[in-house]
């Protein structure tokens, strides 16, 4: 099988939402839990080509990613992406999006990031 490459939609979503990441990311958020790099009118990463290996979904499995296969892990980042995006665009309450990124993750209680 072809290791095939996480396709982003460039959304945006999990940009305008990082302090979601708890922690992992908060030296990267504006006053508004947002990205320094999103350009908010453009709805776009101003360094994409230099963007942080925690931005880059194949990087960060290589690099930081144990106890589950790459389509494992694919599949619960696209979960993830659709709860971000119905946070970021849809109005989702937030607890109902946490409990929906607890939910994919727990697909996968292997999964182990360091």
């Amino acid at each position: 099988m072809i290791d095939e490459p996480f396709e982003c939609e460039r959304c945006g979503a999990c940009c305008r939402l990082i302090w979601a990441f708890e922690g992992l990311l908060d030296e990267l958020s504006d006053k508004d839990g947002c990205c320094v790099f999103l350009d908010k009118e453009e709805n776009a990463c101003q360094i994409y080509k230099r963007r942080p290996t925690v931005c880059r979904v194949d990087d960060y499995f290589y690099r930081h990613v144990s106890g589950v296969t790459k389509t494992e892990y694919i599949e619960a980042t696209k979960k993830c992406c659709l709860a971000f995006r119905q946070a970021a665009y849809q109005g989702l309450d937030m607890g109902v999006f946490r409990g929906l990124l607890k939910e994919a993750l727990s697909s996968y209680p292997n999964l182990n990031t360091f």
